[in-house]
């Protein structure tokens, strides 16, 4: 993932990246088609951030975050972007600005 890691494997992650690392579109936690995924659902994950939306999440502690695709040949994948954090309001700082540059 480009600019962005958690050390949880970014289960704490509540961004809006909705596509896969292949660019699939994902498909919403709420929707059962075109994967059905009762194993995999707000009530039994309900500290996620699953829902009625199709973002980027990692309910399962798989090593990233990752969506069910919209593609019915591929039931799921990685994702491969997030967005950054806000940078604070305040001056910038060298240390962020290092911290959080694309190499």
């Amino acid at each position: 993932m480009t600019g962005c890691t958690y050390e949880d494997g970014e289960a704490d992650y509540r961004g809006t990246a909705a596509m896969s690392e292949s660019g699939r579109a994902c498909q919403s936690w709420s929707a059962q088609t075109p994967h059905p995924h009762q194993d995999v659902t707000a009530a039994l994950y309900p500290t996620a951030g699953l829902g009625a939306h199709s973002y980027c999440r990692n309910p399962t502690g798989e090593a990233g975050l990752w969506c069910y695709t919209m593609d019915p040949l591929v039931t799921w994948e990685f994702c491969g972007a997030c967005e950054l954090p806000a940078p604070p309001t305040h001056t910038h700082t060298r240390a962020y600005a290092r911290a959080h540059t694309d190499s």
